[in-house]
């Protein structure tokens, strides 16, 4: 199974802890440098695969983007304006 990880914000999924974690950059590359190595020899390589995720802090941020946008097309608020 893949591990999930943003090297944006240098932060892994973990499933023991159902949230994200901090891990070093350095860290996530070496596995994805195990990932390449065993690929390349036909081996079981899933176990090491990294796969580039939005993590909480890309979404807090694409939240916070969204609502500065829709405060800049709607000022007052108003509710139901866009929908």
């Amino acid at each position: 199974m893949p591990a999930h990880s943003c090297t944006l914000h240098a932060r892994l999924w973990s499933a023991e802890k159902h949230g994200w974690i901090d891990f070093p950059l350095e860290k996530m590359e070496a596995i994805r440098n195990l990932h390449r190595f065993f690929t390349r020899r036909d081996s079981e390589a899933s176990a090491y695969r990294t796969t580039e995720t939005a993590c909480d802090q890309c979404e807090a941020r694409d939240v916070q983007q969204c609502q500065e946008t829709l405060q800049e097309i709607d000022p007052r608020g108003e509710e139901g304006i866009l929908f």
